[in-house]
């Protein structure tokens, strides 16, 4: 008995060091646990904030290649030109301890103005006259004159019905046919995105429109280059619209009218072409964003225009881009095509819009010259009716008087396109060729 209890007395001294030995081992795994979540947080809380999203550090400035002039066909139909995408800048490796997140910048919502419309479509197949000349263009008029229309088609959706297909379609006709709004003398240009269908463009093309390919542009900016961190997206329709920027390189004509494909011009707008006239650049004001990489300066005295209604009053002034003027220019491409990656230098949420504002701006080397609401009348009202002379808005998605004048403009262009009338003309369009082939040879003309 005297044993046992011996016994009993050894196994209880072993047992309770074995249990003090597990609870220091778990006290310091637990400390250790704890040291580490407590550094954790810490470095967590450099990167984040509560509510106000993730923090990182500006975009570093850096020059990309020199992008050689684009070369620019006679005939702009066929083929269409293609422009080689700026070579992108290499980044500097910034060590990156934030977590996994998205890095898209663009929303991925289709919106109702987007849908197939089911409006009659002419009978009349376009696409028979997809080669006669382009209706007003004269490549032999003297320099100064050279004028054009022009939009930019970047539709992702391969149907005639698309809504923004059929509203080129419609600015086509209100430009160079219809009688109240039809310009005395000049061309339009439709400029497509690479991935535009080759029906859409010969639908295009046999309304009377120049047809102009321009090429991509890399133009990704990541969450992190919103605005101020702000988390709203950018609309993924805008994505390809800095292939826009291809057009100062159009350097055949001298000055452009660019309309969005939604908007749309109630009267004749050739008076809009010289409302302006063009400035020499302020050399003074020139950032370091305004020099290439070799030391020259992109003002040179090189004259300019850029002209459009303001987007909102005040400062800084932010052209709405539906609606605006300007002169090609090589030069001005050059600088483009060297800034337009620098996210963090504009609004990447208004897309090209903001960019052009910052290349425009007001108090720089290339100040924009901001011009009266009638002449690009965005967000229109009620009362607008038989103010403007632009109205911008997609308007076979509104009410009211607004989708009356789409409806109406529709109607006229299927009578026009089906009435005889229309293809008779196409047809002098073609003779227009002879003439031209006087001057350039038979050989450019096709």
């Amino acid at each position: 008995m005297r044993r046992s209890r011996s016994s009993f007395a050894c196994l209880f001294i072993v047992v309770a060091g074995i249990l003090w030995l597990s609870h220091s081992t778990i006290k310091e795994v637990y400390n250790t646990t704890r040291s580490n979540w407590e550094e954790k947080n810490r470095e967590d809380e450099l990167l984040h904030t509560m509510g106000d999203g993730f923090k990182s550090t500006s975009n570093p400035i850096l020059p990309p290649a020199e992008v050689p002039p684009a070369e620019i066909p006679l005939n702009a139909n066929f083929p269409p030109q293609s422009f080689p995408p700026p070579a992108p800048p290499i980044p500097i490796p910034i060590p990156d301890t934030s977590p996994p997140e998205s890095n898209s910048a663009f929303d991925n919502i289709r919106y109702p103005f987007q849908d197939d419309l089911s409006l009659p479509l002419a009978t009349l197949d376009l696409k028979t006259l997809a080669t006669k000349w382009p209706h007003n263009y004269d490549p032999a008029a003297p320099i100064g004159s050279r004028y054009a229309y022009a939009t930019f088609m970047n539709t992702h959706n391969p149907s005639i019905r698309d809504p923004y297909f059929m509203a080129v379609q419609s600015l086509i006709y209100r430009v160079l046919w219809r009688p109240s709004s039809k310009t005395h003398s000049y061309p339009f240009i439709a400029f497509v995105a690479s991935h535009v269908t080759q029906e859409q463009r010969l639908l295009l093309a046999g309304a009377g429109a120049i047809v102009r390919e321009l090429g991509s542009l890399d133009w990704n900016p990541s969450t992190k280059d919103l605005a101020d961190g702000e988390a709203k997206p950018i609309f993924s329709r805008w994505r390809d619209t800095f292939s826009k920027l291809h057009m100062w390189a159009q350097t055949d004509f001298d000055r452009m009218l660019f309309l969005d494909a939604d908007a749309f011009p109630l009267e004749n707008l050739d008076e809009m072409f010289n409302l302006v006239p063009p400035k020499t650049c302020n050399a003074l004001k020139q950032e370091p964003s305004d020099y290439f990489p070799d030391g020259a300066a992109s003002c040179n005295g090189e004259e300019f225009i850029f002209s459009g209604v303001p987007q909102t009053p005040g400062i800084p002034l932010v052209i709405n881009v539906g609606a605006m003027v300007f002169t090609p220019s090589q030069l001005m491409y050059k600088r483009f095509l060297q800034n337009y990656q620098k996210y963090n230098m504009y609004n990447t949420n208004m897309a090209d819009q903001a960019f052009l504002a910052w290349q425009f701006n007001e108090d720089g080397a290339f100040p924009v010259t901001p011009l009266e609401r009638k002449w690009g009348g965005f967000f229109p009202r009620e009362d607008d009716k038989g103010k403007l002379k632009v109205v911008h808005e997609k308007l076979w998605a509104e009410e009211g008087w607004l989708l009356q004048e789409w409806m109406d403009g529709w109607s006229e262009m299927l009578g026009w396109f089906d009435g005889g009338g229309f293809e008779a003309e196409r047809n002098r369009d073609e003779f227009f060729k002879p003439k031209l082939g006087l001057h350039f040879g038979n050989e450019e003309m096709v």
